[in-house]
C-alpha cells in the first residue's frame, strides 16, 4: 500500500510547506561554532498552498437497506488500494473479513496491523454513476485532511469561473479511492488549466474536481483548510499573504 493511516506520531507531523517550498539559510549573525563557520539555521519560505484531489460522493450497502451516507473522497493515484473509515463503516452496517497487512507510507512509515476487508457502492454526486469498490476499513485513512470550497475561490480565476464543481462537505476526508479504481480517476476532457502555478479543473466520472497551487485562503476558513503535497502528513495553516 502506498497509503494509510498510522497511529504512531510520525504520520501526524504537521507541516507547512508546499510542493516547490525550499529552505532559505538565515544568517543570524552568530556562528555555530562549526570550523567552517557556516550558519546552520534555516527558514521554510512557504510559497503556496496546494489542494489534493478530492470530490463528495455518496455511499451504500450493498446488502442491505442502511441510509446512504455522503462523504469526502481523495481521489490518489498514490495508493495501491480503496480505503474508508471504520466509522462511516459502521454507519452503513458493513461487514467483512479480517486480514494482517503491512502499510507503507510517507516519510519511510511502516505499519503492521489487522484490517477488514470489505466492499461498499459508491454513487457519484449526479447519480449518473454507481459502482461497487472493493475497501479496506481503517480508523482513519488521512491525517484530518478537510477539503478546499473551490466554488468559491474559483473566482480568483477567469478560466474556473464558469465551472460548477460540487459541493464538499466541510468536513474530513472519509475515504480514499486509490489506483484500483484509476477509471475514476481519468479526465473525460481535456483538463482546464491555467499558468504554471495555478490549478488545474479536471471533469472526472465523479463530477468536476481542481487540485494545485492556490492562494489567498480566506481567513475566516484557514482554519479548516488543509494543504500539504503529502498524502498523509496533515497541514492546518493559518492564513498568511503570498
Amino acid at each position: 500500500e502506498a497509503a494509510g493511516p498510522g497511529k504512531d506520531k510520525s504520520t501526524s507531523i504537521k507541516v507547512a510547506v508546499a510542493a516547490a517550498d525550499v529552505p532559505e539559510k538565515v544568517d543570524d549573525g552568530h556562528s555555530d561554532g562549526n570550523e567552517s563557520g557556516e550558519q546552520n539555521v534555516y527558514a521554510v519560505r512557504a510559497t503556496r498552498y496546494c489542494a489534493l484531489i478530492m470530490t463528495p460522493v455518496r455511499l451504500s450497502n450493498p446488502s442491505t437497506r442502511h441510509r446512504p451516507v455522503m462523504v469526502n473522497c481523495l481521489l490518489d493515484s498514490g495508493a495501491s488500494g480503496s480505503m474508508l473509515t471504520k466509522r462511516v463503516a459502521s454507519k452503513l452496517g458493513l461487514e467483512g473479513d479480517v486480514f494482517p497487512e503491512t502499510i507503507f507510507g510517507a516519510c519511510g512509515m511502516e505499519k503492521r496491523c489487522d484490517v477488514v476487508r470489505t466492499s461498499v457502492r459508491l454513487h457519484s454526486i449526479d447519480g449518473k454513476l454507481v459502482r461497487r469498490v472493493n475497501v479496506k476499513l481503517y480508523d482513519e485513512v488521512t491525517a484530518g485532511l478537510h477539503p478546499v470550497p473551490w466554488n468559491e475561490l474559483k473566482h480568483d480565476f477567469d478560466y474556473l469561473k464558469e465551472i460548477e464543481f460540487p459541493d464538499l462537505l466541510m468536513a474530513q476526508v472519509e475515504m480514499i479511492l486509490g489506483v484500483d479504481c484509476s477509471d475514476l480517476q481519468r479526465g473525460l476532457t481535456l483538463d482546464v488549466c491555467g499558468g504554471p502555478d495555478e490549478p488545474v479543473a479536471r471533469l472526472t466520472p465523479l463530477g468536476w474536481v481542481a487540485f494545485g497551487p492556490f492562494k489567498d485562503v480566506p481567513a475566516e476558513r484557514a482554519d479548516q483548510l488543509l494543504a500539504t503535497h503529502c498524502h498523509h502528513i496533515g497541514a492546518k495553516y493559518r492564513h498568511r499573504s503570498v
